[in-house]
This record gives structure tokens, sequence and C-alpha cells, in this order.
């Protein structure tokens, strides 16, 4: 319940001025602690997740609440349409894939729902855009603006599972 509460408050919009502070962590710590945070919801959804990571710890030093936010949001929206393709309760698969790189890593972000149209693709980044019913359209814009000093997020059109796929790329300043 206390890895619940922290990560709360990590990704607490009312607590962005105190996001800035640089520190040391485990990638694979906190993709694991986002998966913990959206638990109840993955199971009741019955979406299944799979995880590809290596087997050393990838340590960095970078703001952790950018990495925290930024897997958040990926989630949520998958969790949205997967339950919209698939139905209430009636499952999916999430894919989940850490790389290394000289430079930094990458987070690779996939599923199995109906994917974006080819024309929204880069739309989706866009403010205020969205094509979720009663969606704000700013969810993966702020995610895109606050990996912009480490890297960038990306949309992938080779999701091996056939649905939407992101990749967040952190090559700068991210203290290998």
């Amino acid at each position: 319940m206390e890895q619940i509460v922290a990560l709360r408050a990590r990704l607490d919009p009312k607590t962005a001025g105190k996001r800035g502070r640089a520190s040391t962590f485990s990638v694979q710590e906190e993709i694991l602690g986002n998966l913990l945070l959206f638990e109840n919801l993955l199971s009741k959804q019955k979406i299944k997740q799979s995880l590809h990571m290596p087997q050393h710890p990838v340590v960095v030093k970078m703001t952790r609440s950018v990495l925290g936010q930024v897997l958040a949001n990926l989630l949520d929206n998958s969790i949205y349409w997967l339950t919209r393709h698939h139905g209430d309760g009636k499952g999916g698969e999430i894919d989940i894939t850490l790389r290394t790189s000289e430079r930094g890593f990458s987070v690779r972000f996939c599923d199995d729902g109906s994917g974006i149209d080819e024309a929204n693709r880069e739309r989706v980044f866009d403010p205020y855009f969205s094509t979720k019913e009663n969606g704000m359209g700013l969810g993966l814009y702020v995610a895109r603006q606050v990996i912009e000093p480490y890297g960038k997020l990306i949309y992938r059109d080779d999701c091996r599972l056939g649905g939407a796929g992101f990749e967040a790329i952190f090559e700068k300043h991210v203290g290998l």
C-alpha cells in the first residue's frame, strides 16, 4: 500500500514543482511499480502483461517522475482502449520491453487493441486531440513534453501484438 501512495504522490499534478530533482533508481523497479499501481484494474479487465527486461539492473540518475508519468499514461490509455476493443472484463494483452543502449535506455509499449488510425498517429501527441469519449487530449501531449529533456516519445507501427505501439527513448541526461 505504501508503494501505491508513493507512486500517486510522484504522479500528482499538484507536485509538479517538486519533480525536477534527479535521483538514482532502477528502471525495472519503476516499471514494476507502475504495473502495481494499475494492478487492480488490469486484473479486473483480465489484461495480461508480458515483460521483457535485462537480467542486470538498469540503474539511472534522472527525474524519476518523468518515467513514471510516461508509463502511467501509456498504461491508462492501453487499459481504456483494450476494454473498448475486447469488452469489459474480456482481456487483452500488454507487452513492455526495456532495452539499453550506449546512450541510455528505451521502453517499448505495445498492446493487442485496435491500434491508432494512420491519420491520427502524430495527432495523438497534439494538445486537446482525443478520440476517447470525454477525453481531454492531454495525456500523450504531456508525456511527450516531460520526456523531451531526456529524449522522445514516438508512435511505432511495428507492434508485435498488432495494436498501438509506443516507444519512450531516454538518451540524454540519464546518467547510466
